[in-house]
C-alpha cells in the first residue's frame, strides 16, 4: 500500500513480502524464513519484545520443529529484576544456563545448579552437590579474588586466591569464621615464601 507516494508494504506473487518504514524497507520474509533490516537513517537495527505491566519479555528458540523438549531455548528478560537469562526447557520446566544481572554479576549454570560468578573483586566458582541443584545451591569453595588486599576479602569456608595485590600473591585457606586460617605467600619485593596459619 501507498500513502502520499510512500510504500508501507509490498506483496509479492510467488514471493516475499515486505515491510516499510518511512518508505524504507525495514522487514522481509524469504525462503528461509524472515529479516529485519536497519533503516537508511537507524542508529542500528532492532527488534523489540516488550512485556506488558508485570510481565517477562521471552524470546523462544525452538529447532528441529519444536516437536521435542530439547529443541527449546529462550532468552528471558525478568519483569522483578534487571535480570536477564538463558534458559533450555527440559523435564518439564525451564532450566537456567547463564544469568546476567544488570550492573552485577554473571552467573553459569550447570544442570540449573550455579557453578560460576562474576563478583566485584573477581571470579567466584562453587559446588554444592548436597542439595537440591536449584539456583540458590552455591557454596563459595573456591574465590578467585582481585581484591587488592594482602590477605582476600572474601574467602568464605573455602580458598582465596589473590592475584591482584602489588606485594603479595597467595593462597588462603578459609573457614566461617576467618579468612584467612591458613596460607601460602609469595613476596614480590623480597623474592620470599611464606607459609603459616591462623
Amino acid at each position: 500500500g501507498k500513502s502520499d507516494g510512500e510504500v508501507s508494504a509490498k506483496f509479492i506473487p510467488d514471493g516475499g513480502v515486505e515491510l516499510y518504514h518511512d518508505n524504507s524497507k525495514t522487514a522481509y520474509t524469504k525462503s528461509g524464513g524472515f529479516e529485519i533490516k536497519g533503516g537508511n537513517t537507524s542508529a542500528h537495527t532492532e527488534l523489540g519484545i516488550i512485556g506488558n505491566e508485570g510481565q517477562d519479555a521471552v524470546l523462544l528458540l525452538a529447532a528441529d520443529d519444536g516437536d521435542d523438549n530439547a529443541d527449546y531455548w529462550r532468552l528471558l528478560a525478568d519483569d522483578s529484576g534487571d535480570d536477564l537469562w538463558i534458559q533450555n526447557y527440559t523435564d518439564g520446566g525451564w532450566e537456567t544456563n547463564i544469568r546476567a544481572n544488570g550492573g552485577g554479576q554473571v552467573e553459569l549454570y550447570y544442570n540449573n545448579s550455579k557453578r560460576l560468578e562474576t563478583a566485584s573483586g573477581g571470579i567466584k566458582l562453587g559446588w554444592n552437590p548436597g542439595t537440591d541443584p536449584g539456583i540458590n545451591a552455591y557454596y563459595d569453595d573456591i574465590v578467585i579474588n582481585n581484591s587488592n588486599t594482602a590477605s582476600g576479602s572474601d574467602g568464605g569456608c573455602g580458598v582465596s586466591m589473590i592475584s591482584g595485590n602489588a606485594s603479595w600473591g597467595s593462597f588462603n585457606f578459609a573457614d566461617s569464621d576467618h579468612n584467612q586460617c591458613g596460607y601460602v605467600k609469595y613476596k614480590h619485593s623480597a623474592d620470599e615464601m611464606y607459609f603459616g596459619a591462623g
